[in-house]
């Protein structure tokens, strides 16, 4: 349902809808080279100030998660969304990226083949496309866009789909590198202008500490260890996180990529620094939501002045489209170029395959976003499911003392994944068997394979 916007609102948000049209036109006029390293991977020449936009902006789609996180959890956001994922993020940029950079592959699947051969790649081309339809990220901007006009949310989200995808078309991961740093600027000077707005009007923390409970201001807001210590574990998705791999593999050489992760994570801190004070004002100002969610976009719609409004709701939509523009890429590139057109034996400079992934990636989002499921169980049960499924194989690839041999990295990954299918499928009003997530037992399946695999070939080596 749309708010009260002064037309200031709706021409920046026009503008905004026309500078990725504009992108697109340029693109399509000015497609340069054609082959696979241009189109799925900028020609791997994106420099430092390109990278670390791209996966600042790429990696913070879920805004509205956040806001509902810190509505209810105030500074413990930080704790969960936050460090775990920073931690993960250095040890990804000192052991993983300088590796992968090196290797010559050009997606995920393209490292699993390499060193397991081709039936493992497939097995992960599988895994990582339904791992990376961004249908939750597009009903999150349809959602957004919604707030500001008055059109149903199905329409919002087709819209933004075509958006994003005519840009990708034409100029694949070179124009998401361009329209990230229109992101890049948006998303931050959005919250900015907020925490700035909140802060003079209303007052600082002592502000915040007169209106709220102090236990939104401790370490867990209120949650037990366990419920914390949770996020640790799962924050290691970022070891296998698509976007990651995406940009290292564009970057212009191992350097650029291992810094530039290591300088993003300094603005990921400044960016949840800004989303954690905005929820905290927003339990303070509007303290009986009934949908937490919408607490970013209703605490904008009571405070904030005309233009101001328009650009930070511009701010959270370049937030979400920044993951969805990637995640759409990244889908087609693991159906196109990494299923069909291996399956079509097509040649490897050949992207028409990959431009047909996109269409295809683009209906299948649009399914997801309207079918009514919740964005947070397939979250949940994707993340379940591929995490474990990728995560041993895919790290353990990149160094040939702990690389699996080909058969044990096959059986990881399929094990991996039925065992969180299986625990998925098999629970009881939400309550896993053992009482277990399921990404525990699938990730021990994989560790167990690794081992045994591990261990057999040091024996081997030694009776040989």
């Amino acid at each position: 349902m749309a708010g009260s916007f002064a037309a200031v609102d709706l021409l920046v948000l026009g503008l905004y809808a026309a500078a990725l049209v504009g992108v697109a036109v340029v693109r399509g006029r000015r497609r340069g080279a054609d082959d696979a390293a241009s189109y799925l991977a900028a020609g791997r020449a994106v420099t430092l100030p390109g990278f670390v936009m791209n996966l600042v902006a790429t990696w913070y789609g879920g805004v509205l998660g956040v806001g509902e996180y810190s509505y209810r959890y105030g500074a413990a956001n930080w704790v969960v969304f936050g460090v775990p994922y920073y931690v993960t993020a250095v040890l990804f940029a000192f052991f993983i990226a300088p590796r992968a950079r090196r290797t010559r592959a050009l997606t995920i699947p393209d490292q699993l083949r390499s060193a397991y051969g081709e039936r493992t790649g497939m097995l992960g081309a599988v895994v990582l496309f339904a791992m990376t339809l961004p249908g939750a990220y597009l009903l999150m901007a349809g959602t957004i866009a919604t707030e500001v006009v008055p059109v149903p949310r199905l329409v919002a989200v087709v819209a933004i789909v075509i958006l994003s995808s005519a840009y990708l078309f034409f100029g694949g991961m070179r124009a998401i590198v361009t329209v990230d740093r229109i992101y890049f600027v948006l998303m931050y000077a959005g919250f900015a202008l907020m925490v700035g707005h909140l802060w003079s009007h209303f007052g600082g923390l002592g502000f915040l500490r007169s209106k709220l409970d102090p236990v939104l201001f401790t370490w867990n807001g209120g949650q037990s260890a366990q419920a914390i210590l949770v996020w640790y574990v799962i924050a290691l998705a970022a070891l296998v996180e698509p976007s990651f791999y995406e940009s290292v593999f564009a970057a212009r050489d191992a350097r650029t990529a291992r810094n530039g992760i290591l300088i993003s994570v300094l603005f990921w801190a400044v960016f949840d620094f800004m989303t954690t004070t905005t929820g905290l004002y927003a339990r303070a100002l509007l303290p009986d939501l009934a949908d937490p969610t919408r607490a970013f976009p209703l605490l904008a719609e009571s405070v904030l002045p005309p233009l101001v409004k328009g650009l930070f709701f511009v701010g959270m939509l370049a937030t979400v489209m920044s993951t969805v523009d990637s995640y759409l890429f990244i889908a087609a590139q693991t159906l196109g170029h990494d299923l069909l057109a291996r399956w079509r034996r097509a040649p490897r400079r050949d992207n028409r395959w990959t431009r047909i992934g996109l269409v295809v990636a683009c209906a299948g989002s649009v399914a997801v976003a309207a079918s009514g499921l919740s964005i947070v169980q397939v979250w949940h049960h994707l993340g379940s499911i591929g995490t474990p499924a990728l995560l041993v194989p895919l790290v353990a690839s990149f160094e040939p003392r702990l690389r699996m041999r080909p058969p044990a990295a096959f059986l990881s990954m399929a094990g991996a994944a039925a065992i969180a299918a299986l625990w998925i499928a098999t629970a009881r009003q939400g309550v896993y068997w053992g009482g277990l997530e399921p990404i525990f037992p699938a990730l021990g399946f994989a560790l167990l394979v690794w081992t045994v695999d591990f261990v057999g070939r040091r024996g081997a080596r030694r009776v040989g």
